[in-house]
């Protein structure tokens, strides 16, 4: 079950990670506010990317052209390297309660609504499917004689079109809803008022900079490079800091 890598890629921009130094964090995004517009598609629970937060990374050691082109403001962006225990407590996943990798964070996790919030738990790293069909078609909830409904929601966002396999993509995932369980149906169902929250930011330990790694990408400038020595400087001193290997005329 613990066949994760030890570290995992990111590529973004160098107005993100200003973002991700200055505020110690890592920013989960809904799916329903992803680029693909086919996220999340679940046979029996069909708004499940209104409540599913996913943090996006590559498990791919070598360089990617094509994600540099596509994540990192025209490959004049970067790619950071960083432990799979990255996370505020820098715990391990652990399988034994769900079977799915679960991190215990040393952070309060809220996903607010209109009338209540939801505490909820950070799941992952877990590695994308990619398939021709790529619809869920596992039960998420099974209603009782006894008006309870059985819940099961583990599996939801991590299927993808199999031409997005290209990214070799582990994905981080926070579910705004509970996730498994037995609940009386009245109770269960406050959980599907869609959440206000359209991203969560979880911390990262102050450990971590130390193992991190920033790359900068093949199309970067002289500005773009200072920029991003500055941010380091200024805010992870201990990161490291290298270009990119690939070779591409400007």
């Amino acid at each position: 079950m613990s066949d994760h890598p030890k570290y995992l890629f990111h590529y973004t921009s160098v107005e993100n990670l200003c973002l991700i130094l200055k505020n110690r964090s890592i920013r989960f995004n809904r799916l329903d506010k992803v680029n693909d517009p086919d996220e999340g598609l679940t046979k029996f629970f069909p708004d499940s990317k209104s409540f599913t937060y996913v943090s996006c990374w590559t498990s791919e050691e070598r360089e990617s052209l094509p994600l540099w082109n596509m994540y990192s403001a025209d490959m004049k962006g970067v790619r950071i390297r960083l432990p799979i225990n990255m996370f505020k407590g820098r715990r391990n996943p652990e399988y034994e309660t769900t079977g799915f990798p679960i991190i215990f964070v040393d952070q309060s996790i809220r996903v607010k609504r209109k009338s209540f919030g939801y505490s909820s738990l950070l799941i992952g790293p877990r590695k994308v499917e990619y398939l021709k069909n790529p619809l869920n078609t596992n039960d998420c909830f099974v209603e009782n004689e006894d008006h309870t409904v059985d819940t099961e929601l583990l599996h939801l966002g991590l299927t993808k079109h199999d031409y997005w396999k290209f990214e070799k993509e582990w994905r981080y995932k926070i579910i705004g809803m509970p996730f498994e369980g037995k609940w009386m149906k009245d109770d269960y169902s406050k959980f599907f008022e869609v959440p206000i929250s359209e991203h969560l930011d979880l911390y990262l330990d102050e450990t971590v900079f130390s193992e991190m790694i920033v790359q900068l990408g093949p199309k970067a400038t002289i500005s773009e490079s200072t920029i991003v020595n500055l941010l380091i400087k200024e805010f992870a001193p201990e990161t490291k800091f290298c270009n990119s290997s690939c070779k591409i005329r400007v």
